[in-house]
């Protein structure tokens, strides 16, 4: 029993083998212990207050499982030890290693930040002043550190301590995880200081000419170092990058399809106007109160795709008993107006886009006998979702603006 040796890699079946335990049955009854011996005493992990007794001095080379915490042992208790792995190995309990042996490396994450400390300084004490504890609490969480991983860390010299060749390794990995560590602080109370950090806004070409714009420059004055993404959707898309969390709120005109599925910020600004632009070319129907059906023999100009504006009219001229036929369906408004311009048709368009065009003359704007109702823009964001911290001051900067102005 004096000469045991056990391998770094060894198991319980190797463990039976070099302590001599017989390679059979559950029974573990011997000269040097009873079974009752490797039952639980206590709260402890079963054979756990066996395993804190055990040293080096008891084996030459144990297991890196089984390397001890406390410095006081005798021979019969590692042999008792031993026992509890086979027990668990054969009854079917897992290999007893698992459930009894080293810490975790969750565990050591108090001691990895002592050996962080101990090995930067290359002392003891300063390490000790740094972590604000005693040195022997710094000694002692440096040997529970070996005894887990059964390495020898440091090496004391008459300059202090100075790193084992596995040390160093095992330093050079610590310090880049508690260095990033330090860096992902730093840029935490960066972004809670907004001096780092991300908005993520959806808006339409609408929204966000005649509403963001002026918010965003007001924003970017005030924070200079956070960036702005802005991610030009028309309003259904919006919605669907909102509910997705691809961004942190949306600007967005109304009516709102499900509306129940967001929280809303009502904003304070000029009503958006939905009308009908044309040029020389249809002077006739200038000056004239027009039917809403007479839309239906005139060649449309209109937004492509699922946007809000389309949906919108094309649900009030469908109340009305009107389907429009349009020729043309362009991806911007801008666009809209650019072919009203050039008579190519009646531009279906917020007012907004067209208004120079509208003051100079170049365009006129149809007059109808039913009054095409306005629409409003608001904010949009998740319903019970989390704002960051750039985006709850931009929208603690909407409420304001929206207060003010009721």
């Amino acid at each position: 029993m004096d000469n045991i040796q056990l391998d770094n890699t060894c198991t319980p079946v190797a463990v039976a083998e070099n302590i001599g335990i017989p390679p059979h049955g559950n029974t573990l009854e011997t000269d040097h212990v009873r079974k009752r011996d490797l039952e639980p005493s206590g709260p402890q992990e079963p054979g756990g207050y066996l395993l804190q007794t055990l040293t080096r001095g008891a084996c030459q080379r144990l297991p890196p499982a089984l390397i001890p915490d406390i410095e006081a042992c005798n021979l019969q208790q590692v042999y008792t030890t031993m026992l509890w792995y086979v027990y668990l190995w054969r009854s079917g309990k897992g290999s007893g290693l698992e459930r009894q042996g080293g810490r975790s490396m969750t565990e050591n994450l108090e001691y990895y930040k002592v050996f962080y400390y101990a090995a930067k300084t290359g002392s003891l004490t300063l390490a000790a002043a740094e972590l604000s504890i005693s040195q022997p609490a710094v000694s002692q969480a440096m040997k529970q550190l070996e005894g887990a991983l059964g390495a020898k860390l440091f090496v004391r010299s008459s300059r202090g301590i100075r790193l084992t060749p596995e040390g160093q390794v095992l330093y050079e990995y610590v310090k880049n995880g508690y260095e990033q560590i330090s860096l992902g602080e730093k840029k935490l109370s960066s972004m809670l200081s907004l001096d780092y950090g991300e908005l993520k806004i959806g808006a339409s070409d609408m929204t966000l000419k005649y509403y963001l714009l002026p918010l965003l420059e007001e924003y970017h004055e005030r924070f200079p170092k956070i960036r702005v993404t802005v991610t030009n959707a028309p309003t259904p898309e919006t919605l669907s990058l909102l509910r997705q969390g691809k961004i942190d709120f949306g600007a967005v005109s109304t009516p709102l399809a499900k509306a129940g599925e967001f929280q809303t910020i009502p904003v304070k600004v000029k009503e958006i106007e939905d009308v009908f632009v044309a040029g020389r070319k249809f002077m006739q129907y200038k000056n004239h109160m027009l039917d809403l059906q007479e839309l239906e023999k005139l060649p449309i100009i209109s937004l492509e795709g699922k946007t809000s504006t389309k949906r919108y009219m094309d649900e009030f001229l469908g109340q009305n008993g009107v389907k429009l036929h349009s020729e043309f369906e362009l991806a911007t408004s801008d666009m809209i107006v650019q072919f009203a311009l050039r008579s190519l048709g009646v531009g279906s368009v917020v007012r907004d886009f067209a208004a120079r065009y509208l003051e100079d003359g170049r365009l006129f704007e149809l007059r109808f006998n039913k009054i095409i109702p306005k629409r409003n823009i608001c904010i949009v964001t998740e319903a019970g979702g989390f704002a960051s911290r750039a985006a709850a001051e931009f929208l603690a900067m909407v409420s304001s603006g929206a207060e003010q102005k009721k």
